[in-house]
């Protein structure tokens, strides 16, 4: 942890992101006495267009005339219903496949609706099955609720598990529900599937976001017609270290921080710190590979200590550099070993859906020193 390093003189910082409903804070807040007012932070949701599409794929079953020596009528397992789109089942055969919008193909109460969209369906609606499959980016985060109607049996996936599962014979009346945690902006596959064996027919999808009281077909949230990343804009810290954006539904974010701005001078400790290390190399440990490189040379030599003596003589600026999280804890993990060229220090960055980063500054170390330390004072 950064306590037992005792970097009160260091130039790390954290940058903190709080996500919330409808807010987004990101807070800089210094280990020591650091200035964070004016550093500037971007950043960028991820905004993804559907445009309604699904796939489908259509089964004649039951060998087309209603046989049920394979199967029955109707399934009550999702192992039984799989059957009904598997053609190494000599009764299941595929029939017809293509591309449908979703308010056709999760919103038919009658097999006409699927023919009019372009589809064939055997033997005027008896005897078969339709697989709907499609990619579905929510756009909020938290639990999404579906409800799912049928005539006859029906059942509902995403990514693989099971959502729903609705068989047996009935008419399309009353739903079933099922609950699915989401992220905004991933991608899910989704698949919905309905088998009929004589009679009317149907399939029927909704669902509600997290904010929502109300069910529906939300065709928004249906394939990808372009994904983007859309800037929230470019803002510096307040005196606080905090600055804000709205991200009313939780949408991906990436954030962009800036320190090539921010500069530091060094004291007559951080150049005693360096010199005690040159002496004493079998000190140096974790961030000491990096304060103590003032020439970003990877290594730390003389030249280092020439280049840092100068800038301090002449009271020239330090850098700051960007770390993230699971760089630190690597760091920190292994303190005698040099990451320099594994974790390359950098002035700007932008990072994807991380809460915190830590900042660096060349020449400034860790606040004690081995007790030898006053030999080369």
């Amino acid at each position: 942890m950064i306590s037992k390093f005792k970097f009160i003189f260091s130039l790390i910082f954290i940058l903190t992101v709080s996500i919330g409903g409808y807010s987004q804070t990101i807070t800089l807040t210094p280990i020591g006495t650091q200035d964070i007012s004016g550093i500037p932070i971007s950043v960028e949701h991820q905004v993804t267009t559907g445009n309604g599409t699904t796939s489908v794929r259509i089964f004649r079953t039951h060998f087309g005339n209603g046989n049920t020596s394979q199967y029955s009528n109707y399934p009550s397992t999702r192992t039984e219903m799989d059957r009904l789109f598997n053609t190494a089942w000599s009764a299941t055969t595929l029939w017809w496949s293509g591309s449908m919008n979703a308010t056709s193909s999760l919103n038919f109460t009658q097999y006409t609706t699927l023919t009019s969209a372009g589809a064939s369906v055997p033997f005027n609606g008896d005897y078969y099955s339709t697989e709907v499959t499609f990619t579905m980016v929510p756009m909020e985060t938290g639990s999404y609720s579906f409800g799912l109607a049928s005539d006859d049996g029906s059942d509902l996936s995403i990514n693989g598990t099971s959502v729903i599962e609705f068989y047996g014979g009935k008419g399309v009346g009353p739903y079933k529900y099922g609950t699915y945690s989401m992220v905004a902006g991933q991608q899910y596959i989704v698949i919905a599937r309905m088998q009929e064996y004589g009679g009317g027919d149907g399939l029927v999808l909704v669902w509600k976001r997290p904010s929502q009281s109300n069910w529906s077909l939300q065709t928004n949230e249906i394939g990808v017609a372009s994904s983007s990343w859309v800037s929230q804009g470019t803002k510096n810290t307040n005196v606080s270290g905090q600055a804000t954006w709205t991200n009313a539904n939780n949408r991906p974010y990436r954030v962009t921080i800036n320190t090539s701005s921010k500069f530091h001078t060094i004291t007559d400790a951080d150049m005693n710190y360096m010199m005690y290390m040159k002496a004493f190399p079998n000190d140096l440990q974790s961030w000491d590979y990096y304060t103590c490189d003032c020439n970003n040379s990877s290594t730390f030599s003389w030249d280092d200590i020439n280049f840092c003596y100068t800038l301090w003589l002449n009271a020239y600026l330090h850098n700051k550099y960007i770390f993230t999280q699971s760089e630190k804890n690597t760091i920190e993990a292994n303190p005698q070993t040099n990451y320099y060229n594994t974790y390359f220090p950098s002035q700007n960055r932008t990072i994807e859906n991380q809460n915190q980063f830590y900042i660096m500054g060349t020449g400034k170390h860790r606040n004690q020193t081995n007790s030898n330390a006053g030999r080369i004072q």
